[in-house]
């Protein structure tokens, strides 16, 4: 097996604290040695993967840590395990499915909290794939090889994606603090910075004169250095900057998706009781990515990753949520996985296989697999922002908006309508000194846990999955960007920032190869669409959260920062934000919503319309029944808040 060498240590989990039926478990921590054969046609869609200096016995080695939580009595684990794919080397399963509500999304923690999923009787695995996380404790990274040539390490062109969050002089040169590519000369004359001022203006090169790679140090002496970058104006928020620069350093990035599909495999397959925690009890592997590992999921089941070298089952099924139409950075030279930039290399296409069909023209049957039944069962979930700014329309229509795409048997697409990026907390303050709306707290937990049982069954035979849901240019629900913004203006008043666009991008001659020769050129533009809104502004297609049925408020895919009029940072704009309804009349003259009060007689008259719309979504299963009341509760703390209103329960 790939898998030479595993450490581990054991400790007990959150105290030992029982999690539902599965009763405590125990965290498994330590770090794995693969050997991946180069020449194995398995591993040969890894970009430069044939660069990297080979052992004596003609294999390439690298290693990952990993961590784990399995029920401590194995009788009560339910034989599965669940991937938490990290996002910049941290979880987001536990933030994006507890019952509970997560912590400050800008805390970047993923608290167990209630932990539904170990409740569930998973356990629950993570392993380091990507090369450049930030130093920080507990994440999960892969230290992975240089590529070289000549015995010398690879020298090329690097493109880097800059989004300031506040107004500042020196910004990191690796993305949000991720570990940089260093310049292989700090003085080069051609190295390229410009900057655009807005989503519609144009780029505009900024002066070698006025930059420079180096920060000053505490006492104001300018030192010139390879991790960061220095603008004499500064950089302000609200614009996007361009970085194309000669690097150093490049590593095969892809390298670490072999280490996921190995280590998995081990702990599936292997027979060593001694080494293998999991051994011989694995029935089933089900993977959930959220935001940026969706795509890199995405990413592994393009490469076949979902099988190992023998070409047996990895991972049987998988929740790729909020990644929108990319495939990340992972597998290009130069690589940074955790950009999500829209002319970054991740938008270069072609896109997921398992998501570009060809156009649905009425007719039945899968066009991907010859037999989708042994396919890996594929969710994609996508939220309201990932739709506006990850170009999410696009996963499920021809890239000029003009005809549906037919899926196969073995995916499902479910649009969250009016939903955010990632789940945020009920009471989460801590993005109000960077956005100047109120955040959309709408709650898509209680579809992903539901979607969670559903593919777990669907992938042990059971049922499929519920039908997707999703706007389609069929029904007349899928729109343009432009008319659907226009009609959220003439609800609220409120006019739509600009957006980004998205084409087809050409970064030179190896673009086909995963390779980067110059900044992007855009060839030609793709259709820019959005799910059609209702009177209050309101998504009106798509899997519909209770509380857009019986809203209390307008939800909108985009937020402005403070310190512009643009919109927040492309980080942060996958937030979005919410616009409550008047109380008994309408919040200006430009606002045509009605006022809740004209909505619903009482409160009481109010959360029957939400049990009505939970209802619904349970008896098609898309909400699971021990929700409802959950569901409930959260509209009435809403309403409560909304209104002023003192509960009455």
């Amino acid at each position: 097996m790939p898998v030479e060498k595993i450490e581990m240590t054991t400790r007990v989990f959150e105290g030992g604290r029982a999690f539902g039926s599965a009763g405590p478990f125990e965290e498994l921590l330590g770090k794995v040695q693969v050997a991946i054969d180069p020449d194995d046609v398995a591993n040969s869609g890894i970009t430069d993967l044939g660069l990297v200096r080979r052992d004596s016995d003609g294999a390439v080695r690298f290693s990952s840590n990993w961590k784990a939580v399995r029920p401590i009595d194995q009788s009560l684990w339910n034989r599965r395990l669940f991937l938490d794919l990290p996002n910049r080397g941290g979880l987001r399963l536990w933030r994006n499915t507890n019952r509970e509500g997560p912590p400050p999304l800008l805390s970047g923690e993923d608290a167990v909290a209630d932990g539904w999923v170990l409740g569930q009787g998973y356990a629950v695995v993570s392993c380091g794939w990507q090369h450049d996380v930030p130093d920080k404790e507990g994440a999960l990274r892969a230290t992975l090889p240089l590529v070289e040539v000549g015995g010398a390490p690879l020298v090329g062109f690097v493109l880097s994606h800059l989004e300031p969050m506040q107004a500042t002089a020196v910004m990191p040169l690796g993305h949000v603090g991720h570990r940089p590519y260093p310049p292989h000369d700090l003085e080069e004359a051609e190295a390229t910075l410009r900057v655009r001022r807005s989503a519609k203006a144009d780029w505009v090169t900024i002066p070698r004169s006025r930059w420079r790679f180096g920060k000053p140090d505490a006492d104001g002496v300018f030192i010139a250095g390879g991790e960061f970058i220095t603008l004499d104006d500064g950089f302000k928020p609200g614009c996007a900057y361009e970085l194309g620069y000669t690097g150093e350093g490049a590593v095969p990035t892809g390298l670490g998706l072999l280490g996921v599909r190995d280590i998995l495999s081990f702990f599936r397959y292997s027979l060593s009781e001694g080494e293998n925690p999991f051994c011989g009890g694995v029935e089933h592997i089900l993977a959930f990515g959220g935001s940026q590992p969706g795509a890199v999921l995405r990413c592994m089941e393009d490469l076949g990753l979902f099988r190992d070298a023998l070409g047996r089952p990895v991972i049987d099924g998988a929740i790729v949520h909020g990644a929108g139409i990319g495939k990340s950075e992972a597998n290009w030279r130069f690589g940074q996985p955790s950009v999500f930039a829209p002319r970054s290399v991740a938008n270069a296409g072609p896109f997921s296989e398992a998501l570009q069909r060809q156009p649905d023209t009425g007719e039945t049957g899968s066009i991907l697999h010859e037999n989708p039944s042994s396919a890996a069962k594929m969710i994609y979930s996508i939220t309201a922002p990932d739709y506006r700014e990850l170009f999410g329309p696009l996963c499920h229509t021809e890239l000029d908006g003009s005809l549906d795409l037919q899926m196969p048997e073995n995916v499902r697409i479910y649009y969250m309508a009016s939903a955010p990026h990632l789940r945020a907390a009920f009471d989460d303050k801590s993005l109000s000194v960077i956005a100047s709306q109120p955040v959309d707290t709408i709650d898509i937990s209680i579809f992903l846990r539901a979607a969670i049982i559903n593919l777990d069954q669907w992938v042990s035979g059971g049922p499929a999955c519920p039908p997707s849901r999703h706007p389609t240019v069929r029904a007349g629900t899928l729109i343009s960007v432009d008319r659907a913004e226009a009609r959220i203006a003439a609800a609220t008043g409120q006019a739509a920032p600009p957006c980004a666009t998205l084409g087809r991008l050409d970064f030179g001659p190896h673009t086909a190869s995963r390779i980067v020769d110059n900044m992007p050129i855009v060839r030609s533009e793709y259709a820019m669409l959005a799910c059609d809104v209702d009177d209050d502004g309101n998504d009106i297609d798509g899997l519909r959260h209770p509380e857009i049925v019986a809203p209390l408020a307008t939800y909108l895919p985009w937020n402005i920062a403070k310190a512009s009029d643009e919109v927040c940072p492309h980080g942060l704009v996958l937030i979005g934000s919410a616009t409550p309804f008047g109380i008994d009349r309408p919040l200006s003259a430009a606002d045509r919503r009605p006022p809740i009060s004209e909505r619903y007689a009482t409160r009481t008259a109010y959360l029957d319309a939400i049990r009505a719309a939970t209802r619904a979504l349970v008896a098609d299963r898309l909400v699971l029944a021990d929700d409802e009341d959950l569901v409930v509760e959260m509209a009435a703390r809403r309403y409560d808040e909304y209104t002023g209103a003192k509960s009455s329960r």
